[in-house]
This record gives C-alpha cells, sequence and structure tokens, in this order.
C-alpha cells in the first residue's frame, strides 16, 4: 500500500511482498511506520521457486540507498531462507520517520519465468 503498515497492539508486525520473475525492477515492498524497530533477524526472503537466467539478484535498502539491508541476495543458488546481510544494517534499525523499504530486482534474461520468493520485513511498532 502506500501509507505504513501499523497494527493497534504491541506485538512483532510483518509486511510480506511476494517477488516473480516478471516483477518489476524497483518496488516498494512496504512501509515502515516512525518509530518502529526492524527486526534484522526476522526478516529476509525466501526462495520458494528457483530464478532462471543469468545472476538474478536482488537488493533491499531505503531511497538513496538500495543495498542497505540486503546486497545482491542470490536467487538462483538455493530454495530456503536468504538473511539480510549488509554490512551497515546495524546503524539502521529504528525508523525517524514513516519508511519505504524498496526492493531491486535484476534478472537478466529469465528462462523459465517461474522464479517466486516471498520478501518478510519483521518490525516492532512505538505504541
Amino acid at each position: 500500500g502506500t501509507s505504513a503498515h501499523e497494527g493497534s497492539f504491541a506485538a512483532i508486525h510483518y509486511i510480506r511482498y511476494n517477488l516473480v520473475e516478471t516483477s518489476p525492477a524497483s518496488f516498494t515492498i512496504g512501509i515502515i511506520p516512525a518509530g518502529s524497530i526492524l527486526i534484522p533477524t526476522l526478516s529476509g526472503v525466501f526462495v520458494n521457486v528457483l530464478f532462471s537466467g543469468t545472476s538474478p539478484v536482488l537488493d533491499i535498502g531505503i531511497t538513496g540507498t538500495l543495498e542497505l539491508y540486503a546486497s545482491d541476495l542470490d536467487l538462483d543458488a538455493a530454495l530456503g531462507f536468504l538473511p539480510f546481510d549488509a554490512a551497515s544494517l546495524a546503524l539502521n534499525f529504528k525508523m525517524a520517520a514513516d519508511t519505504p523499504i524498496i526492493g531491486s530486482f535484476v534478472a537478466d534474461t529469465p528462462t523459465t519465468g517461474i522464479g517466486d520468493a516471498t520478501i518478510i520485513l519483521a518490525h516492532m511498532p512505538n505504541l
């Protein structure tokens, strides 16, 4: 959506985005509300069906720093969970304002078109 995702209770909230080989190159995964804390150990990408083509990769970040949370996650290597991996991650947990989280997807010449992954963002709102 276009507004921050926030429930009315103190619990971990999740934003989920489905990614396929035909997804756009740049997209908003979701908006984390001001004051929320991103929980990187519960956030990442589940590769459900391997992507095809030459080096399909995914970056996750914010406007201006597209690799802030994940850099070049390899979507054709193995099925399963890919955690956030960016070195600067520890400095960027708390959201000062409503913050769109951006995905940047590169799929050079997909051959099968069946790749499927689920991006999960976990955060604790400031209630």
